[in-house]
């Protein structure tokens, strides 16, 4: 990850408030260099082939610039969400473009990928696993939830584990979070169930 140099100079400003780093994809053998710019944060499978990426969405503030108010606000604060890119690089295609994509977890052997979507106007978020090949993707299962953390692959297994959390306000005024256990699994039979596993059914 390579941070972006000031534009002028010491105590310039960047022009564009946009979030991210440029990530700096270098290939050991020849020298060559891919670049990504304006990513949060990025993964890659163990067999190197594919490369997650979450990259922060322009907004209507980087063509125009802030207002005074909204230059005081750190950029990383006011984007929570990005697009999410899965990217083959062998062949150098592109397999999901997915836009408000608040976190993602990828499958380190098998070739799974969970990400949570996040609705501005409703503010909870719904799961997504994809299972995907070299040219093609698939969706598994969807879950709708509050908000969903915590995304945990199983090593050897197509499972996943996750929090889905809800926010409650006592009577004392005090913010409370209550968090369930979930995890779902991809059964012989092709068949997908989310079950909590915290509490009894």
């Amino acid at each position: 990850m390579q941070k972006p140099p000031l534009e002028d100079s010491r105590t310039a400003r960047p022009k564009n408030k946009r979030a991210g780093q440029t990530l700096v994809l270098l290939d050991t053998q020849d020298g060559s260099r891919r670049t990504f710019d304006f990513v949060l944060s990025y993964d890659m499978t163990y067999c190197s082939l594919y490369l997650f990426y979450l990259q922060s969405p322009e907004t209507k503030a980087d063509e125009e610039g802030h207002s005074k108010d909204e230059a005081t606000k750190p950029a990383t604060k006011e984007r929570k969400v990005g697009t999410l890119h899965l990217v083959h690089l062998k062949d150098d295609y592109r397999l999901i473009t997915m836009e408000s994509v608040e976190r993602y977890a990828a499958h380190q052997t098998m070739n799974y990928v969970a990400y949570v979507l996040h609705d501005e106007e409703t503010g909870r978020d719904t799961l997504h696993i994809v299972g995907f090949s070299p040219r093609n993707t698939g969706m598994n299962a969807i879950y709708d939830g509050e908000k969903i953390e915590g995304l945990c692959w199983a090593r050897d297994r197509r499972t996943l584990g996750f929090l889905d959390s809800t926010e409650t306000t006592g009577n004392d005024g005090k913010r409370r979070v209550n968090s369930a256990l979930y995890t779902w699994q991809r059964g012989q039979s092709w068949d997908e169930k989310f079950t909590r596993v915290d509490a009894a059914q």
